[in-house]
């Protein structure tokens, strides 16, 4: 039997709310962490760390990278600041739409994930 009943179909023009937008950037964030898996594949297997990228820092590291590395470096460098920060957000929109117990282990996991690859370049091997 078909059903006549009239659907119900949000307007183009009204805003998403917390909860859609929080999908929504779930789902990217997912995305850029699956790309952001490849390239630090990559780097790790074909790119070679330069010496004189040793010694210093967190940031030290995240802006020799940023600046003077290996364009795959840079990228993966990059990538991870925007996943930083896309998860900061994240934090931020799902604590505002008040669904964000279940959420806040997953983003403190991400976001000390982030930061323990920061250091990587002083712990390899330069070639």
């Amino acid at each position: 039997m078909v059903d006549a009943r009239p659907t119900q179909v949000r307007r183009a023009a009204e805003p998403a709310g917390h909860a859609e937008i929080v999908r929504r950037t779930s789902l990217g964030m997912t995305m850029a962490l699956l790309v952001q898996l490849a390239l630090g594949i990559a780097v790790n297997l074909y790119v070679t760390v330069p010496a004189r990228d040793q010694g210093g820092g967190t940031l030290t590291a995240i802006g020799r990278a940023l600046s003077g590395g290996p364009v795959a470096l840079a990228l993966h460098a990059g990538l991870g600041l925007l996943i930083l920060l896309g998860t900061i957000t994240l934090l931020v929109r799902s604590i505002l739409s008040r669904r964000g117990e279940p959420a806040r282990p997953g983003r403190r996991r991400a976001l000390g994930r982030s930061l323990s690859g920061c250091p990587h370049p002083d712990h390899v091997r330069a070639r």
